[in-house]
């Protein structure tokens, strides 16, 4: 199940002054695609849908942080900010929300004020490269409290030569870290559509 709705807000401030917002939004739960036989299905996730809004709002100075929200569970919830400015929060449905009206499966779900959203220009497509991409893994051990968001957009963020894009795909603290560290382990994709990369 995958619904939204847009519609105007009604906010109050501290000076009781009343404002309309026009806001967006939904909520995802069940399966991640219809039934097939191709895959092993399973249930939607924050991460999901956190990549769903990434690929929606088609923003490039899109962070999400650690967040904090009444309605959401408390480990799974983010703030969404663009380009600086706060622009709404995505999470998980807190389970006592979930077990009180009997949705089963985990529900994630987002607001996001879209007057707050900035223009955007139109999706400029490129051509692929005829060279391979290289693909190297790096693991960095950093503070407990350093957030992965954050470390990616430095990356991205970074004008390194040649780079197309970062993914995170291990973060580990067990034996072998130091105490108040996390390992976090990078793929970093390099690629030069003039000529094959050497050493």
């Amino acid at each position: 199940i995958r619904i939204f709705e847009t519609s105007l807000c009604f906010e109050q401030n501290d000076s009781r002054d009343i404002k309309q917002i026009n806001k967006i939004a939904g909520m995802t739960t069940g399966a991640v695609v219809s039934e097939q036989w191709g895959q092993v299905n399973r249930e939607v996730d924050f991460f999901d849908v956190k990549g769903d809004l990434e690929r929606i709002l088609n923003i490039e100075d899109i962070n999400f942080s650690v967040g904090q929200h009444d309605c959401f569970h408390p480990g799974k919830v983010a703030s969404i900010w663009v380009r600086g400015a706060y622009v709404g929060v995505v999470g998980e449905l807190h389970p006592e929300l979930s077990q009180k009206y009997d949705l089963g499966s985990s529900v994630v779900a987002y607001e996001i004020n879209m007057d707050a959203l900035p223009d955007r220009a139109v999706t400029d497509f490129v051509s692929y490269s005829k060279f391979p991409a290289v693909r190297r893994d790096i693991a960095v051990e950093v503070g407990s409290d350093i957030e992965v968001g954050g470390l990616l957009t430095a990356i991205n963020t970074g004008k390194i030569e040649y780079l197309t894009g970062v993914t995170l795909f291990d973060v580990y603290d067990g034996k072998g870290v130091a105490e108040g560290k996390k390992s976090v382990a990078l793929a970093v994709m390099l690629q030069d559509d003039q000529k094959t990369l050497t050493d």
